[in-house]
């Protein structure tokens, strides 16, 4: 788990449940596409910011990322939202 509660497995799984390509969400978050590859792959964690702006940007589209403190296990909840 990173420091915005937020893993790059539920990046990763959140992506593809919106069929974003990697270009498409690292526009919508104003990150690199090097920064989300490097943490899709695990061979990084992005600064706090770039983080915080990868999630919302799928928050925004109503998904809702939580650590279960029972077992540490992450998870992903969608709610519609309306636009």
């Amino acid at each position: 788990m990173t420091q915005a509660g937020f893993t790059a497995a539920q990046c990763r799984a959140a992506r593809a449940a919106v069929q974003w390509s990697q270009d498409e969400l690292a526009e919508r978050a104003r990150v690199s596409r090097a920064t989300l590859v490097k943490f899709e792959n695990g061979s990084g964690v992005p600064h706090t910011n770039n983080l915080t702006a990868i999630r919302a940007a799928f928050e925004a589209e109503g998904f809702r990322f939580a650590l279960s403190e029972a077992d540490g296990q992450a998870s992903i909840s969608y709610v519609e939202t309306w636009k």
